[in-house]
């Protein structure tokens, strides 16, 4: 039984390059593309059913899963049903891709049951799937054929989403994760836009984190504000100026927090610190 898959598409500054190939079999539907793109091309896309996209020569296309967030250089991802996924390219160029639409039972069938369905996943790296990828724009090969290397294309690609940043080296991604966060301590970071930024699902983001720094990647992000604000109260900061600087609220949410994650409230803190300096230069003088 062929299979349609519905998908809803806003692009501008694409061109089709030749011939699509594409075919469709029970509960899924298979799409191969070359197209060209300009300078600030752009797309919008959301499927009704789980999607698999495959960028093939070893290139990659700049995906954001949400409109304002900052385009990650992408080889491969999954993208769950419903979900919506933004691209934005600074240059002219071309690109082949696949895209494998699938029905929900041929996902789950596939995926087994301890996929996170839910959650959109990306790779950096697609390279070793090319050959499998390549096979599937051959016409000349059966429809069976060609349904089956389909299949081993998902299972390698969702088998590299999966595993793909546990295998990455944790205090490379750390590293990578703390300069973001440095960047941007004076406004809101949420977990889905931390774990865009190295790469990852939310699920591989908390399970890299905790066994990096024992920490969930909010609690994280928090402790990295308090060290923030520690060093800038050090600086003789006003309180509000250094709850702003950090990205708290108000100077009140930046009261309590403070004192959740130190056990003092920020003026008892600055208390003990000045005593301290003031004792060790007693010691000195």
């Amino acid at each position: 039984m062929s299979f349609h898959p519905r998908m809803l598409a806003a692009i501008r500054g694409f061109t089709v390059m030749g011939e699509s190939s594409s075919f469709s079999a029970d509960g899924m539907a298979v799409d191969y593309w070359h197209v060209s793109n300009k300078a600030n091309a752009g797309g919008h896309y959301v499927s009704m059913f789980p999607r698999l996209v495959i960028i093939l020569d070893g290139k990659k296309i700049p995906l954001a899963a949400q409109r304002t967030g900052a385009p990650l250089p992408c080889a491969a991802c999954y993208v769950p049903a419903g979900t919506e996924v933004w691209s934005r390219f600074d240059r002219a160029g071309d690109l082949r891709h696949v895209d494998i639409h699938l029905s929900q039972d041929r996902f789950q069938s596939l995926a087994g049951p301890g996929h996170p369905a839910q959650t959109p996943a990306f790779l950096q790296d697609a390279r070793d799937l090319g050959t499998l990828v390549n096979l599937l724009a051959d016409r000349d090969k059966s429809l069976l054929h060609r349904e089956k290397l389909a299949e081993c294309v998902v299972l390698e690609l969702l088998h590299s989403l999966q595993t793909g940043v546990t295998r990455r080296d944790d205090t490379d991604l750390i590293r990578h994760l703390e300069a973001f966060v440095a960047d941007n301590l004076g406004r809101r970071i949420d977990v889905q836009e931390l774990a865009e930024v190295g790469e990852a699902s939310r699920s591989q983001l908390n399970r890299v984190m905790q066994r990096a720094t024992g920490c969930s990647p909010y609690r994280w992000v928090l402790l990295k504000r308090i060290e923030r604000a520690q060093a800038l109260l050090a600086q003789g900061c006003r309180f509000a100026d250094v709850a702003m600087m950090t990205g708290f609220s108000d100077q009140a949410h930046f009261n309590r927090v403070f004192k959740s994650v130190t056990g003092q409230v920020p003026s008892l803190w600055m208390n003990e610190q000045n005593s301290g300096v003031l004792a060790q230069r007693s010691k000195t003088a």
